[in-house]
């Protein structure tokens, strides 16, 4: 049997259950004191830090942060803990100093390479990136999160093929995930290989029966190749799932205006205006739509101007705005 925790362990977890529950004045009071019973309690500094943030005290989560890596200095999981706080503040070089230094600690773990990756991703440095991925790689051949990672940053590239193996390879290592599937079928869909698409976001279906986008995406494929009645079988599937969707609701509204459907398309376009209030290619077809039948005009008005309004850089929203006047 495994020895009961120390008094700091205890109040620590104690913490943990409460911020679990919601209680932020339990857990707080729960971390304090098990950084009373044992100050270095590194583990203690990041759950305050965790309740200040949900109570919106920024300031105070940051010194909380700041003082793990004090107390914990040789702690991998702190060092990358503080380095993604940084990150959400958008303190890049710091953050990136607090990832090498867990990097420096355990060169032999993934985690740190995949957190310096996904900052070099995000602060534009494709190369840097890719490099800190490989490296979690040749560390864990089986993170398939690097994989993925890696498959992006290949793609945004240009380099589709290998991107695509970086993408199977992390379908294989998570088939519940079903962003890697996701992927994957995208880069078939930009290359017209519509049954290979199809058959992945299948696989991403199969991973996550919710995931709306696939859903979406499959719809797209048939509508690409003309089965109309279909692609409007995935879109209503999608808001089965999400209801809420305006991406589902204007892509029905799309075919049911190019089948002539025109009280079906202006339902699902307001449906979609109702989820979504700046979405503006809504606004923009309900306008068009009503052009082109010369009715509603006024409505037609308000619509186009919304559109405009929304996305003034768009000259198709404009040119609908001219014809509606």
């Amino acid at each position: 049997n495994a020895p009961p925790p120390s008094p700091a362990e205890a109040a620590y977890r104690a913490g943990l259950a409460a911020l679990e529950k919601g209680d932020l004045n339990a857990a707080e009071g729960a971390f304090k004191e098990s950084l009373r019973l044992f100050p270095k309690q590194a583990q203690s500094f990041l759950g305050l830090a965790q309740v200040a943030l949900k109570k919106g005290q920024t300031p105070e989560a940051r010194d909380y942060m700041q003082k793990a890596p004090a107390a914990s200095p040789k702690s991998v999981e702190v060092h990358i803990a503080w380095g993604r706080f940084l990150f959400s503040q958008k303190a890049f070089k710091e953050a990136e100093a607090a990832f090498k230094k867990a990097v420096e600690l355990n060169p032999k773990a993934a985690v740190p390479h995949v957190a310096l990756g996904d900052l070099y991703l995000n602060t534009k440095k494709p190369k840097e990136a890719a490099e800190s991925y490989r490296a979690a790689i040749a560390v864990d051949p089986t993170h398939a999160g690097a994989h993925y990672a890696l498959g992006n940053v290949l793609a945004s590239s240009g380099k589709i093929d290998e991107a695509m193996a970086e993408f199977q390879k992390a379908g294989r290592l998570a088939p519940d995930n079903p962003l890697p599937f996701e992927a994957l079928g995208r880069m078939h869909a930009s290359r017209k290989e519509f049954d290979k698409a199809l058959e992945a976001f299948a696989a991403a279906l199969k991973a996550q029966p919710t995931f709306v986008q696939a859903r979406l995406d499959r719809g797209d494929i048939l509508l690409a190749q003309g089965k109309d009645d279909k692609a409007l079988e995935e879109y209503a599937e999608a808001l089965k799932v999400a209801p809420q969707s305006a991406e589902a609701h204007v892509r029905i509204g799309m075919l049911h205006e190019r089948g002539k459907r025109y009280a079906d398309a202006e339902r699902a376009y307001l449906a979609a205006v109702a989820a979504s209030p700046k979405h503006a290619v809504a606004y923009n077809n309900l306008a068009w739509m009503a052009v082109n039948r010369k009715a509603k005009l006024d409505d037609a008005l308000v619509w186009a101007t919304k559109a405009v309004d929304l996305a003034p850089q768009v000259a198709g929203f404009q040119d609908t705005l001219g014809w509606v006047h």
